[in-house]
């Protein structure tokens, strides 16, 4: 069982983490700071003026990472209310963004007995 419900992912050297995929097979519901990106409309994971979110992570057309990851506006987290974001969350929410993540796991990890689709046959 998950002891966490929730895991940040912070920014790091390059757009993409991989903290972000160790918290989704773990069950762990990914947190990140939404800034806006430099292509109008967007957000970026990354910092402020960073790529858009279909830029940084893979298979975005397969996967709808929004409808998982957490996005905290950067605005909140200066205003030093980024815990208040999280705990304002309904369990209802919270269920359905893991329910989300349970089934876009599969495409992210690798399974060798080669019983199911994973991120090797999504490639393909």
């Amino acid at each position: 069982r998950v002891r966490s419900e929730f895991c940040p992912i912070v920014q790091g050297d390059v757009p993409h983490q991989k903290r972000l995929f160790d918290a989704m097979l773990t069950g762990c519901l990914p947190v990140v700071v939404a800034f806006p990106s430099h292509v109008r409309g967007e957000t970026s994971w990354w910092l402020p003026g960073g790529p858009p979110v279909d830029r940084m992570v893979p298979f975005p057309q397969e996967i709808d990472y929004r409808s998982f990851v957490i996005e905290v506006p950067h605005t909140e987290v200066v205003l030093g209310r980024f815990m208040q974001a999280l705990l304002a969350i309904p369990e209802e929410e919270r269920r359905k963004r893991r329910d989300a993540m349970s089934r876009a796991k599969q495409l992210i990890r690798f399974d060798f007995s080669g019983s199911a689709p994973d991120a090797f046959t999504a490639t393909l």
